[in-house]
């Protein structure tokens, strides 16, 4: 649960995932959406190599506000030199 409150606590989704035995640079991006499908945040991020990463989505929205409190929907593409990988969840943020 993400509360992007200010408090310190849990301000921040984190999307921790592993890329493995990269020959090239790839790119990930992070994009939130609300339930009804309408793209609330794009996060690009890039270039990255194999390792540990962490996508980051500060609980706000494209014009840099707050979003409500609610679940959304989360989707990370990796674009890496095996093709594209895609991944979906879910997310609620709380204050």
């Amino acid at each position: 649960m993400d509360t992007p409150n200010g408090d310190g606590i849990n301000d921040t989704f984190a999307l921790a995932y592993v890329l493995l035995k990269l020959t090239r640079p790839a790119t990930a991006f992070l994009t939130i959406y609300d339930l009804s499908g309408r793209r609330v945040r794009h996060i690009a991020s890039g270039p990255i190599f194999s390792g540990q990463r962490v996508q980051i989505w500060d609980g706000l929205s494209e014009d840099r506000r707050l979003v409500l409190p609610g679940l959304y929907l989360w989707s990370l593409r990796i674009e890496a030199d095996s093709g594209v990988v895609e991944r979906q969840g879910a997310v609620g943020v709380a204050y």
